[in-house]
């Protein structure tokens, strides 16, 4: 059954946010960032990785790497190449990265008794490139739409 209106969170047009609540959010991306940037060595692979942090938290519908480097960088092909070559050819070791995650977590989230609830959640998606489309409901937009679901993975 489709989520009522009053149950749905609210969208972008119906959230006011101030100049302080961006700033806010750029100091926690920043000190995520610092967190795990260590993990990635060299200095440039630690640039991408906040360059694609930040196309990832923009407003850009579209979450291609191409489209969220022109958003963040202009009109540089390079920019847009190196970008691709980081998440296609970079490599880093993840065990100790899951590893700091899960000590955050754990710091932050957990209690004796506590639960943590994860819900997937699904993308809508216009192109006919992406992987994994297909038409189930889509709670963002509240009807069955091209998207790609995302949530929890199975381990």
């Amino acid at each position: 059954m489709p989520p009522t209106a009053a149950s749905m969170p609210p969208t972008a047009a119906s959230v006011s946010l101030r100049r302080a609540d961006i700033a806010s959010v750029r100091r926690r991306l920043r000190a995520y960032h610092a967190r795990y940037a260590p993990f990635f060595g060299r200095r440039e692979l630690r640039g991408h990785l906040h360059a694609y942090l930040q196309g990832l938290l923009s407003d850009e519908p579209r979450k291609s790497i191409e489209r969220m480097v022109l958003r963040l960088r202009g009109a540089d092909a390079n920019a847009v190449r190196t970008q691709q070559l980081f998440l296609r050819q970079a490599r880093w070791d993840d065990a100790p990265i899951l590893a700091a995650h899960r000590a955050l977590v754990a710091a932050t989230l957990g209690e004796e008794e506590g639960v943590l609830a994860v819900d997937g959640t699904d993308i809508p998606k216009d192109g006919t490139e992406s992987v994994g489309v297909a038409r189930p409901y889509c709670g963002q937009l509240g009807k069955r739409a091209n998207c790609q679901a995302a949530g929890p993975r199975p381990r």
